[in-house]
């Protein structure tokens, strides 16, 4: 003879284990500085952060960051489908090494240095500054710096539309601060007004607000970079 469990408490052991199952997974992410250096050759410096963590997150954020990198050390950019970070390396150095010897008499030192870090993470956005300095022997070396802003709840990288509503409005807050950024607002008038004004293709999220930075090749003005404050613009986020 043996005691039956009750049916209640059959169904209460059942309710617990699908509300166990039912759980979301919880998230691990955190990011650990990387550094690639070489000098054999041209010289070559890059950092940057690499996420650790829940697998299928961390692999889209890393990917994404490293197909960034490729995109900006690699010398033949038309063949860097599926090109990781140290072929693109080599690649840089072996056009380094073809120049010198078609050009022998030219000594000047190839130079590319990416520096790259995490510069917000909260558990929804991740935004990573990347800043890039290519020089192969031009008059003057290429300087770019990137935003990229992530998900960080699916690894997935986020665009512009699909951070701001990207309306008139927006365009007119944007306007008013990039003027307050120079002093000499006359010489400034002509570029700041000319229609039609545009957003700049970097955008990312700080502890203050969130950052608009126009690069070098985006307008006369050289490099430009204003934050507008999260209690001014959080009308047009879609993200928070």
């Amino acid at each position: 003879m043996y005691n039956k469990k009750p049916i209640k408490g059959k169904i209460q052991v059942l309710i617990l284990l699908l509300i166990t199952l039912g759980c979301k997974k919880e998230i691990q992410l955190s990011f650990s500085e990387k550094e690639l250096t070489s000098t054999d050759q041209a010289e070559i410096s890059i950092i940057y952060p690499e996420a650790e963590g829940t697998k299928d997150i961390i692999l889209k954020i890393n990917n994404e960051l490293e197909k960034t990198m490729v995109k900006s050390i690699a010398f033949n950019k038309e063949n860097i489908q599926g090109m990781v970070l140290h072929d693109a390396i080599k690649n840089f150095n072996d056009a380094y090494v073809s120049f010198k010897n078609n050009f022998p008499e030219n000594q000047q030192k190839w130079i590319a240095n990416i520096e790259s870090e995490v510069i917000y993470q909260s558990n929804e956005i991740i935004t990573i500054a990347l800043n890039s300095y290519i020089d192969t022997g031009g008059a003057h070396g290429n300087d770019i710096i990137l935003l990229l802003n992530f998900n960080a709840n699916s690894g997935q990288r986020l665009t512009n539309e699909s951070i701001l509503e990207c309306n008139e409005a927006l365009k007119t807050l944007a306007k008013t601060y990039l003027i307050k950024e120079f002093s000499q607002e006359t010489a400034m008038e002509n570029y700041a007004l000319e229609e039609p004004f545009y957003l700049p293709e970097n955008i990312g999220f700080s502890e203050e607000g969130l950052i608009f930075l126009y690069n070098r090749y985006e307008g006369p003005l050289g490099f430009t970079e204003f934050v507008i404050p999260y209690d001014e613009i959080d009308t047009f986020l879609k993200v928070q």
